[in-house]
């Protein structure tokens, strides 16, 4: 009886401690993402490539990827920004050959305004201008996602999206590779097939 009441203390300690890193761990990782995606809307492109993972480099070198942080988001026509960050799901972490993963489930809002440095048009001609980009954002992100403020003439897109983060042993801070149609293919080159399958 002494035994069998060690043996569940014990269970029970560990299960308390398991709970307790899984939820630091989740925490560290909802805190590394947003700090990435701030990163990247203070325009601290030096400090956002330190979030990548290192795998990614292989096929897109460090010099690359900082030219197309800085030609979107530096870019004079367009001004651009992430607002409101949110952690909807974290799904993991999951350990595998020294590294671990987890899945971000996340929702933003894109905020966009094109500054294109017209000096003469009427109000007809900049309406119709208007309505121009207005079908043009929305075709290219989703009728129900995009909205506009006329007043400030910026566009709001809002975003819900999956990244993948990964930690390496010898890293303090998770790395983000966030997720679309056009990165699968990198996607499994960088992430475990075990991983992927996962989801």
């Amino acid at each position: 009886m002494k035994i069998n009441l060690s043996a569940t203390l014990l269970f029970i300690a560990l299960s308390v401690n398991c709970n307790v890193l899984g939820q630091t761990s989740t925490d560290q990782i909802s805190d590394n993402f947003i700090s990435y995606l701030n990163t990247l809307d203070n325009k601290d492109f030096e400090k956002s490539i330190e979030y990548l993972p290192i795998e990614l480099f292989e096929f897109v070198p460090k010099k690359q990827m900082l030219s197309v942080f800085e030609e979107i988001f530096n870019n004079p026509e367009i001004i651009i920004s992430y607002k409101n960050p949110k952690i909807l799901e974290i799904q993991g972490p999951f350990e595998y050959q020294k590294k671990s993963y987890a899945l971000i489930e996340y929702e933003a809002t894109l905020k966009m305004k094109f500054e294109f440095g017209i000096e003469i048009e009427s109000k007809e001609e900049k309406k119709d201008r208007l309505i121009l980009q207005i079908n043009n954002i929305k075709q290219l992100f989703g009728d129900d996602v995009v909205s506009f403020d006329w007043d400030t003439e910026t566009f709001s897109i809002y975003e819900k999206k999956n990244a993948y983060a990964i930690l390496y042993n010898d890293d303090p801070e998770w790395n983000f590779l966030v997720l679309d149609e056009s990165s699968q293919q990198l996607l499994s080159k960088i992430i475990p097939t075990v991983i992927l399958n996962r989801k």
